[in-house]
């Protein structure tokens, strides 16, 4: 919309430091160059909600680079961002003056407004206690290296997160005993790479209309798998195709059988008797392009227009599909673990 412009020009054009106040009550304050926002800057947004704001890197107009963006007066997000999307950084959560609660190495998918709630939560690196903690406050300790699963507070946001997901598709009755995050580090940095290289594959692309990467359910059922917990094998090791039972056999082919519903899910999760409750994985799953499954395929098919690659993963339905399966070890990272009844 229209409004007032006090600083520097060039070529009859926004160039330089200067200061523009929109009519809704907007400001930006910071670098243009040939009359766009570029370089660093600050802008306060009036229509935004009450004290939104964002300071730092802009590009032609848009905030591009590394910059904070206060969201409203509880929440804060601290990172990169690509062409006024929000990508990789950390999520701060407020309550009250002195409680907070951080996330570090949080990742958007790009297109989600910094408003919105990222793809993958991530744990912040915990400080180990000692005399050099800051203003002589004990910081947390450590976690044990064998610790592979952290219980969520049921009053942290995290958890409202993941239970909001879990049952919006979720079973009819459900009571929710317990969430847990998934803390292994190998894992997903494997899993990092493959996302990676995923969306490098299609870089040249318009995957505007896809979903690369879902949020996916897997319920491991009481199983062993070679002499170890089911459960206990996905945390430490992952989701192996090659160990991997299915209800459907392989009906839509060899691999990891995920559901994109935890109501689905759900119906393959068996109680087990040493827990007193069933348990459902929630992972964050590289679907990358996918295609109709066959009992007959070990692979993918070949990828059209991609010579020498094949499809990433497949389905029992490309239209609205409610199974997805997974024939590698690392497109799929187990991310929470949800114990209900």
């Amino acid at each position: 919309g229209e409004g007032m412009y006090s600083g520097e020009f060039r070529d009859s054009k926004f160039h330089g430091t200067g200061t523009y106040k929109w009519e809704n009550g907007s400001v930006y304050t910071g670098s243009w160059a040939h009359g766009k926002r570029n370089g660093k800057g600050q802008c306060k947004f009036a229509d935004c909600g009450i004290g939104s704001s964002y300071d730092g890197e802009w590009a032609e107009d848009s905030m591009h680079g590394k910059g904070v963006y206060t969201i409203d007066k509880e929440r804060t997000f601290k990172g990169n961002f690509e062409q006024g999307y929000p990508t990789t950084g950390s999520l701060t959560f407020r309550k009250g003056s002195k409680q907070q609660e951080k996330f570090d190495g949080v990742v958007f998918d790009g297109k989600t407004f910094v408003g919105g709630n990222p793809i993958w939560f991530w744990s912040p690196p915990l400080q180990p206690r000692g005399p050099s903690a800051p203003c002589g406050k004990s910081q947390q300790t450590l976690p044990d290296p064998q610790q592979r699963l952290l219980q969520l507070s049921d009053q942290s946001k995290e958890f409202q997160v993941i239970r909001d997901l879990f049952l919006e598709t979720g079973p009819a009755k459900c009571t929710i005993l317990k969430i847990e995050r998934v803390q292994n580090p190998h894992l997903r940095a494997m899993h990092d790479t493959r996302r990676a290289m995923i969306y490098q594959k299609y870089a040249a692309e318009d995957t505007s209309s896809l979903r690369l990467e879902r949020w996916l359910f897997h319920s491991p059922g009481v199983s062993s798998t070679g002499g170890c917990d089911a459960l206990s094998f996905i945390i430490e090791q992952g989701f192996v195709p090659l160990l991997s039972g299915s209800v459907h056999g392989e009906k839509f082919g060899m691999g990891t059988y995920f559901a994109a519903t935890s109501g689905y899910a759900s119906k393959y999760a068996k109680f087990d008797p040493k827990t007193g409750c069933r348990r459902t994985i929630v992972a964050r799953v590289v679907v990358g392009k996918y295609t109709q499954g066959h009992e007959t395929m070990r692979q993918p098919p070949p990828l059209p227009g991609h010579p020498g690659q094949r499809f990433d993963s497949l389905v029992n339905t490309t239209w609205g599909p409610e199974i997805f399966v997974i024939q590698d070890s690392v497109s799929a990272c187990p991310a929470y673990v949800i114990s209900y009844l």
